[in-house]
């Protein structure tokens, strides 16, 4: 209902001929959110949805499949931040962080995959922050296996947060810093563009015709959730969403994308990602 998510509903309305679903966990502010895009003169539809409640998303996932059948387009957009300020205990943070940007993002994989239509295409916004290198080798190693499934990847991450909550965690090798970033988060989005990986493989192997998931940095834009010089907009961000939500059959499926090419998200670190020129291919 607000930075990205809401450009890219607002970019769909205005690109996609079918129907658009803003969706959010607070109704006012959702269906507040719908109303200024009417004001627009765009019309898009609205529909409640937690993706940390199982009730939610069952709800909705009911909701489309009676009414519509199944779906074209899945953004898997929603997450929280605490930010470096934050003084919440870590525990806290850790456990809400996960539950909202990574298990969410399963959940509705989970839970609409089965909806999803021929030619359908399924989008997890990740972030560069979310970078293998940010992890000791040893995890690394765990992360990139290439026969790592889900139940593996859900299990990581339990213990990430059983970690957090003994303070053993930078003993484990989960990183204790992360430049401009809180673990978490940063945590939060390995996860989820490695998930992203792990269903890429899974689709193939389901022969579901021309399903393709992605995962994608938006870019650093000025939202809630950044600080004030970030130099990029909403708008920017869901370019780069809606750009994956419209790819042309054969194109690549299971990938990290940045600036609407596919990054190298285990090649390079951080820094060297953060800089890289994805249409030259130079550092």
């Amino acid at each position: 209902n607000k930075g990205i998510g809401y450009a890219t509903v607002k970019k769909l309305c205005k690109e996609f001929s079918g129907i658009v679903y803003l969706t959010s966990r607070d109704a006012n502010k959702g269906l507040a959110a719908v109303a200024k895009l009417e004001a627009e003169g765009l019309k898009p539809l609205f529909h409640q949805l937690d993706v940390t409640s199982a009730e939610s998303i069952e709800a909705l996932k009911l909701y489309i499949s009676e009414k519509y059948g199944g779906v074209d387009i899945l953004i898997n957009n929603a997450g929280i931040d605490y930010q470096l300020r934050e003084t919440s205990p870590n525990i806290e943070q850790a456990t809400h962080t996960i539950n909202t940007n990574f298990t969410g993002v399963v959940s509705m994989c989970r839970a609409f995959l089965p909806l999803v239509r021929p030619h359908g295409r399924i989008v997890n916004v990740s972030g560069s922050n979310g970078h293998i290198s940010i992890l000791k080798t040893s995890l690394q190693e765990k992360f990139q296996d290439p026969n790592l499934t889900e139940a593996q990847l859900t299990d990581l991450m339990d213990q990430f947060v059983k970690n957090v909550a003994d303070g053993s965690y930078t003993e484990k090798g989960w990183p204790d810093k992360v430049p401009g970033f809180d673990t978490p988060y940063a945590l939060s989005k390995v996860a989820v563009t490695t998930f992203t990986r792990v269903l890429g493989r899974e689709i193939k192997k389901l022969n579901k015709e021309d399903v393709i998931v992605n995962a994608c940095c938006p870019g650093w834009c000025k939202t809630d959730m950044t600080v004030s010089n970030a130099p990029g907009t909403p708008d920017d961000g869901a370019e780069m969403v809606a750009y994956l939500a419209f790819l042309p059959p054969g194109s690549p499926s299971g990938e990290f994308w940045m600036k609407k090419k596919v990054a190298p998200w285990h090649s390079y670190t951080l820094e060297e990602l953060r800089t890289y020129d994805i249409h030259s291919k130079r550092l």
